[in-house]
């Protein structure tokens, strides 16, 4: 029974990490969060197989597989926002539909500042800007931003500090430095 709670803990701990991982960018925050949370759970994890609440066999995977989250959650957040990031690339194959249905309805506005849903991001703000649709999911980094953007047109030069590294099509992971 205790086996089976400390299970359930580490599995909605793990879907937090790859829920952090997966989004288009990681915040200071975030990794403070997930750099605190995984200490604690595998220093949890290592004392329950200790104490034979779980065996030592389980609890070494269980502590790998937590460490080897956290270690591509740290490298993602120090390589300034990789958009080839595997689980990343995923959450936006699911969510490209959404996206897709998102642009025509967003390309008439000038910027919706409302939070919403599109697709698998939380979405904290829809930008318009010289043709271009901008999906920011919000802080990456210290005070950057991140987000996706759909561009009609492949873009000719870099404006300022921002990078757009190609996704898919039309598409373009935005990491926009302050």
């Amino acid at each position: 029974m205790i086996a089976r709670g400390i299970a359930l803990l580490v599995l909605a701990w793990v879907f937090v990490l790859v829920w952090f991982v997966s989004n288009a960018g990681i915040d200071y925050i975030e990794m403070l969060v997930a750099l605190a949370g995984s200490i604690a759970f595998i220093g949890g994890l290592f004392v329950s197989g200790v104490m034979g609440l779980i065996s030592r066999r389980g609890s070494l995977l269980l502590c790998a597989g937590l460490l080897a989250l956290l270690t591509a959650a740290t490298t993602i957040f120090g390589s300034a926002q990789s958009p080839t990031n595997p689980l990343f690339l995923l959450r936006f194959a699911l969510s490209l539909p959404a996206l897709a249905d998102r642009v025509p309805t967003a390309a008439g506005s000038a910027a919706v500042q409302d939070s919403q849903w599109v697709g698998l991001f939380h979405v904290t703000r829809i930008e318009r800007l010289n043709g271009e649709i901008r999906f920011i999911t919000g802080m990456c980094g210290v005070v950057d931003q991140c987000g996706l953007v759909f561009r009609p047109a492949p873009p000719s030069l870099a404006r300022g500090k921002e990078r757009l590294r190609p996704l898919s099509g039309n598409w373009y992971h935005l990491y926009d430095v302050f």
